[in-house]
């Protein structure tokens, strides 16, 4: 969708693609306002990157949820210059993200689920990044008798302090951690 505003947000030009969406021709859609179609949230929003354009003589770029119809955009505002450079209008291209926005929340809702499963777990769980822990799991802390906030930031060593601890774990394993940085103990 490709649209330009003037500095009181009435539409000037529309093209076909952002035509469709709306459902009307241009000749209906010429010379109103942004807030004429949209909720007065959106519309200030919408003023406001408008504005920020006319003032600054700069692109910028929202993100921005059509309240049409749910879909996900991100807005790039930029001005059109006139003579002496100076900006005269923002022509708005809006580029459907919705794809990306529905794997970004799936992928969230996929870490979440995993978290809890980590959490949850029976057996004491150590996330282990530059020798330090980053993440436990409270059958960890059971096990150790430390809290969560004792031993994020720790090194593993501080849950095996002796030699027998040591062994348990196994001498190599714990080799290789202290080699790479990360690994689970």
């Amino acid at each position: 969708s490709i649209y330009i505003v003037d500095a009181e947000q009435k539409y000037l030009f529309m093209n076909e693609g952002h035509l469709k969406r709306f459902g009307m021709p241009l000749e209906r859609i010429v010379e109103r306002p942004y807030s004429d179609f949209h909720s007065k949230e959106d519309s200030e929003k919408f003023a406001q990157a408008v504005k920020a354009v006319f003032k600054t003589g700069a692109s910028i770029q929202r993100d921005h949820k059509s309240e049409r119809d749910g879909r996900f955009f991100i807005r790039t505002f930029s001005p059109v210059a006139g003579h002496n450079n100076q900006v005269r209008a923002v022509t708005i291209v809006a580029k459907d993200i919705t794809d990306r926005k529905q794997a970004e929340e799936a992928l969230r809702n996929r870490e979440n689920e995993l978290r809890s499963i980590f959490r949850a777990a029976p057996i004491g769980i150590g996330m282990v990044i530059a020798r330090m822990f980053q993440e436990v799991n409270d059958s960890l802390c059971s096990m150790t008798g430390y809290s969560r906030e004792e031993l994020l930031g720790q090194g593993a060593r501080m849950i095996y302090p002796t030699e027998e601890d040591f062994e348990y774990v196994g001498r190599e394993k714990y080799r290789q951690i202290e080699e790479k940085g990360s690994g689970a103990v």
